[in-house]
């Protein structure tokens, strides 16, 4: 799914010689990654969703036959992978409320904590997990709604999973799928003030830290 312009000619081939459908969904106009995610998930047919950015990419080619069995768990409502930076330092290991608002579990180095260490090693129940790379079944999906249209660049990801977590249903990180995220390096970081004011109305009692 493109913004405005096509695939590269060397991405389809490499992706039609894996067996893959490729559909290509161009929306022109103001860059809207919520609009963006949504029109792909329902120009799709498929029962297991992934979403992620354009400047990602997996580590090992294994991660469908480990994300999908977890999906298949009805108490599960998405799946996300371990992230690292380009470097190999953690970037995201599950996402975490504080009373600012969302971060990646990466604030320090968990080999170093005690009792924490594993943290890196099994899969695990989280509060968060970033849109960068998040599996869903489309059920769950279609029964929460989606992207909210309102959450342009941010925070969009994080919404979306308080409203999974609502439905009694679990975040699972699995450190066994890794990607390598270049994280922002394709849009900007920033969060409107628009969107925080937006974000706070909607989920005034997850503004706590985890």
């Amino acid at each position: 799914m493109t913004q405005g312009h096509p695939l590269h000619h060397d991405v389809i081939d490499t992706l039609a010689g894996a067996g893959a459908k490729v559909i290509q969904v161009d929306l022109p106009g103001p860059f809207n990654f919520s609009s963006k995610i949504d029109a792909g998930v329902r120009a799709s047919t498929a029962d297991a969703i992934l979403l992620l950015n354009d400047d990602t990419r997996f580590v090992g080619s294994d991660w469908p036959a480990i994300i999908v069995p977890i999906l298949r768990d009805e108490t599960v409502g998405a799946v996300g992978p371990l992230i690292r930076n380009p470097d190999g330092s953690l970037n995201s290991a599950g996402d975490a409320l504080t009373r600012t608002g969302p971060r990646h579990v990466d604030a320090f180095d968990l080999r170093h904590r005690p009792g924490l260490a594993d943290l890196l090693e099994r899969d695990r129940d989280v509060s968060l997990l970033t849109g960068a790379a998040l599996a869903v079944r489309r059920s769950v999906y279609d029964e929460v709604g989606g992207f909210d249209l309102a959450y342009p660049s941010a925070y969009g990801d994080v919404d979306f999973c308080l409203r999974i977590a609502r439905t009694g249903r679990r975040l699972v990180l699995t450190p066994r799928v890794v990607i390598v995220h270049r994280e922002s390096s394709t849009r900007s970081p920033e969060v409107s003030e628009q969107t925080l004011r937006y974000f706070r109305a909607q989920h005034p009692a997850s503004l706590r830290d985890d």
